[in-house]
């Protein structure tokens, strides 16, 4: 899935891992970006920028009884690889929790 910040409803992602990786493949890291320029404001309402607009600054490969919790802001710019070389019959198990509103938290989206 391509550079992204969440919808404006959540307030926390969770990702809950178990199984590693070479279990069923390659890819399906998580990927957080930051802003390239300091002068990008959180402020700037951009949920899809581009590559050229960020950079990587963490990547979580699945691992078993790994995972992370983020708090969702107007920057916290995210993606997932594609899962390439797949194993057949092996699968990526995890479970993804959000905590969301009925309405929107963050402002400006």
């Amino acid at each position: 899935r391509e550079i992204h910040s969440d919808n404006p409803d959540k307030l926390i992602g969770a990702l809950i891992y178990f199984n590693d990786q070479e279990e069923y493949g390659e890819g399906g890291d998580l990927v957080l970006y930051e802003p390239q320029a300091p002068s990008w404001s959180s402020h700037s309402n951009v949920r899809f920028p581009t590559h050229v607009d960020m950079k990587q600054s963490l990547r979580i490969s699945p691992k078993h009884n790994a995972g992370i919790i983020f708090l969702r802001t107007n920057n916290s710019y995210h993606a997932v690889d594609n899962i390439t070389k797949s194993v057949p019959g092996k699968y990526r198990h995890f479970v993804n929790i959000n905590i969301c509103s009925i309405v929107p938290i963050w402002p400006g989206f």
